[in-house]
């Protein structure tokens, strides 16, 4: 069997059919989502250990037939939910800030549509076993919005 996935590409570079096809490729069966559990025991997969690839490699060794995985793509509501009405603020200092916020929060426009974050998982005794690649915009992207939901809880 050859490999789709070459060594040293990462997950989140590829289309969400050509990492499905790898994965397949690799004989497991995949259920698209994600773990939902209050009692969720979750081990994240270290990236010192290797990529995606060695993360799979332990599943298979362990016997694991069903990955799970799921991934998130920017989209103009995400951006649209953290943009700030600026017409209602009449503090000149606070609403310079919204506005320059605003247009950090637009910069990830050239975005939408991609696939920011994709996680690859299976279980195993009640265990999550997780692997997690998000792309750096994605990361800064995430920081923003962190960033801007402890603002609004200032106010």
């Amino acid at each position: 069997m050859s490999d789709v996935y070459p060594v040293g590409m990462e997950l989140v570079g590829l289309k969400p059919d050509q990492a499905v096809g790898y994965v397949k490729g690799l004989g497991f069966s995949i259920f698209f989502g994600h773990v939902e559990s209050i009692l969720n025991i979750r081990v994240v997969w270290n990236r010192d250990g290797g990529d995606v690839k060695e993360f799979l490699k332990v599943a298979k060794s362990e016997g694991v037939r069903l990955i799970i995985m799921d991934w998130h793509r920017l989209s103009d509501n995400l951006i649209d939910e953290y943009l700030v009405n600026t017409d209602g603020i009449t503090d000149a200092v606070e609403r310079r800030e919204a506005s320059g916020r605003n247009d950090e929060v637009k910069t990830y426009k050239r975005y939408v549509g991609e696939v920011g974050t994709i996680s690859v998982s299976w279980i195993k005794d009640g265990v999550k076993y997780l692997y997690i690649e998000s792309t750096d915009w994605w990361t800064s992207f995430m920081y923003l919005i962190e960033e801007s939901d402890r603002e609004m809880e200032k106010r």
